[in-house]
């Protein structure tokens, strides 16, 4: 005997609590101050949200992930555009030495031990291009 599953999904506007289809809505994707966001939006408040930042994404850059790649098509360089150099392991370890004597970051008590805080590196980038 056959079995045939049929999911339904139904979504609900997270603004306005009304039920949508998939064909009705959306789910829109952001991030500000550093978090990403997603919120489900009946079509009508997705554009609306879309028509009040329109004048800030009208002024905004396009920034890249954290390993330099673009978020979002089009765009200009971004806004990290010394991470497209890869380090080597011993300039990494003279950074790591640098921060630890200097009371920044290292990223060793982190999810992700061995990446360096991008504003670590780039001090101590400001440090060498000083010296």
């Amino acid at each position: 005997m056959a079995q045939r599953v049929i999911t339904y999904v139904q979504y609900t506007d997270d603004l306005t609590g009304e039920e949508f289809g998939e064909q009705d809505g959306e789910t829109v994707v952001y991030a500000i101050d550093g978090a990403h966001y997603e919120i489900d939006l009946v079509a009508s408040n997705a554009k609306a949200l879309r028509e009040l930042l329109a004048p800030y994404l009208q002024v905004s850059r396009k920034t890249v992930d954290t390993r330099g790649r673009k978020l979002v098509k089009g765009g200009g360089q971004g806004t990290h555009p010394e991470k497209k150099r890869r380090r080597t392991k011993d300039e990494m370890a003279r950074i790591r030495a640098w921060a630890k004597e200097n009371g920044y970051p290292t990223g060793e008590n982190t999810t992700t031990p061995n990446r360096v805080p991008f504003d670590t590196v780039q001090a101590y980038a400001r440090l060498v291009e000083e010296a």
